[in-house]
């Protein structure tokens, strides 16, 4: 089941998607279409911030949503969710 996750600034619900996912869907839009997106750096920045208009909060501050945040059968926006980084500093 795909993750759902909530804007704290607006309350959007969005959900997860593999940011591996998007890339490729990013690129078979570019091929398909002839238009060069691969070559935006921008391109990905939709998918990392809240999509209400307006907001654009960054999806690393999202919170997990809870069950009744989103009217069911939403349809939801897809989002990024960026991968907590880790110290992995530690004893030898």
């Amino acid at each position: 089941m795909t993750q759902e996750w909530k804007c704290p600034n607006c309350g959007w619900v969005h959900a997860e998607v593999p940011q591996e996912d998007v890339q490729a869907t990013i690129m078979q839009a570019a091929v398909e279409s002839f238009v060069h997106h691969q070559n935006n750096p921008n391109i990905m920045n939709i998918y990392l911030t809240c999509w209400s208009k307006d907001c654009g909060t960054p999806s690393s501050q999202f919170v997990p949503a809870q069950p009744g945040d989103a009217p069911a059968l939403a349809n939801l926006p897809a989002i990024v969710i960026p991968k907590k980084k880790t110290s992995t500093g530690g004893a030898s």
